[in-house]
């Protein structure tokens, strides 16, 4: 809202605004993981990876699993 006052008002803060790579955005949205790194834990406990699953409702599942 307030940018919009701001706009009306002659005012523009160009910071808000962004450009967008859309090839970028194009490789995030896959249905293929990434390759990572194992992650390392703390002392002797194992590292964690955390997988999110979100099906075409917008439900959202978050499993985490230890890997050693």
């Amino acid at each position: 809202m307030e940018e919009v006052c701001a706009e009306a008002a002659g005012e523009r803060d160009d910071a808000l605004r962004a450009e967008i790579d859309e090839g970028a955005w194009s490789a995030l949205y896959s249905t293929v993981s990434r390759p990572f790194r194992k992650p390392k834990g703390k002392g002797k406990a194992p590292g964690k990876i955390a997988i999110k699953v979100i099906n075409h409702y917008g439900d959202e599942v978050l499993k985490v699993y230890s890997v050693g």
